[in-house]
């Protein structure tokens, strides 16, 4: 299984989209399959969009609350 690190800067906007399903065939049988976007929109650039096949069972992504920044004094090293 490989893994895949990476950082993206300035993002302005967070937007998680609902899980959604479709249906597949496989060895001749109808299944089903669940999956979830993730659109970062990153400041002066393009959207960056993930898309998250979710096992069952696995805990979907919510959308979650405004991030403010603390001041300097309130983070520590």
């Amino acid at each position: 299984m490989s893994t895949i690190h990476t950082s993206l800067c300035q993002a302005e906007r967070v937007e998680v989209g609902p899980v959604q399903f479709q249906k597949y065939v496989y060895n001749h049988a109808l299944r089903v399959f669940a999956f979830q976007d993730v659109t970062i929109c990153i400041k002066d650039g393009c959207p960056v969009k993930l898309t998250i096949h979710l096992g069952e069972g696995c805990t979907a992504l919510a959308a979650g609350e405004v991030v403010v920044l603390p001041s300097l004094e309130e983070v520590v090293a």
